[in-house]
């Protein structure tokens, strides 16, 4: 998209079955979240994660987008700063 090329989801991702990449990126993961307990969403069911849903909407429209974020401990700072100092007052 970058480049100005159109290309199909679907498109995407049989080239990233046929090369692979889809099970190079799921066993880091799987081996990084191995002690922690994963929630997938069921089909048609997309309860069981509105709550974090929420909050990201609500720490982006309150906080976030008001800096231009420059990289991930910039990220990191602010995040921390909203939920130590301004989201735990509440």
């Amino acid at each position: 998209r970058k480049s100005g090329e159109t290309i199909a989801q679907l498109t995407v991702g049989k080239y990233t079955r046929e090369m692979g990449i889809r099970a190079q990126w799921t066993k880091p993961w799987t081996t990084t979240t191995k002690d922690m307990q994963r929630s997938y969403s069921h089909k048609g069911y997309p309860y069981d994660n509105a709550c974090i849903e929420s909050f990201h909407s609500l720490i982006k429209r309150e906080w976030l987008n008001r800096f231009n974020i420059i990289n991930y401990d910039h990220a990191y700072r602010l995040i921390f700063e909203y939920i130590e100092a301004f989201y735990r007052n509440f």
